[in-house]
């Protein structure tokens, strides 16, 4: 006999990450967790989506930073 068991795998990961972990992370180098795309980079969005929902480990958090490449390299121009 053939016994079917369901788990609801979504409804019991929940990642926490506070805001002042994320901007923590902004200052990082990237890595296999932490990504930034340009804003106009749809394609390296889902891409690094797609990425991490393969390689992330259950409860530890991928961080995508949208735009910040362009908001780093605006404030490197502001400081010279």
């Amino acid at each position: 006999m053939i016994e079917e068991i369901q788990v609801n795998v979504a409804d019991n990961l929940h990642v926490s990450i506070s805001d002042e972990d994320l901007v923590a992370k902004i200052t990082d180098t990237e890595n296999s967790f932490i990504e930034r795309k340009t804003v106009s980079d749809t394609r390296g969005w889902l891409e690094t989506a797609v990425a991490f929902a393969n390689s992330c480990p259950i409860g530890f958090p991928g961080v995508l930073y949208v735009g910040v490449k362009e908001f780093r390299e605006a404030a490197k121009d502001c400081l010279k």
